[in-house]
């Protein structure tokens, strides 16, 4: 218990380091492993709708991250002005 205490400590600690965008990637990641490491040494299972659900959440966040929306809307602004 107190392991896992003092690696939260030093986790959350280096965060501060860390700018905004580089923390929310390393917070999208933290899951991702959880999950790998639950299917590949504790065996346990997912179904389809598990994995694309996962998908769908890094999709969507990568997504965000990338700023595409607004890449669309720039667009989409420019091609009404024409």
């Amino acid at each position: 218990m107190i392991r896992v205490m003092q690696d939260f400590r030093v986790a959350f600690s280096s965060l501060k380091d860390l700018k905004g965008q580089e923390a929310a990637i390393f917070s999208y990641i933290d899951p991702l492993v959880a999950i790998i490491i639950s299917v590949m040494i504790l065996n346990e299972s997912m179904s389809l709708v598990q994995i694309l659900g996962g998908l769908m959440i890094l999709g969507f966040t990568l997504f965000n991250e990338l700023n595409v929306g607004a890449f669309f809307s720039d667009r989409i602004k420019n091609m009404k002005q024409q």
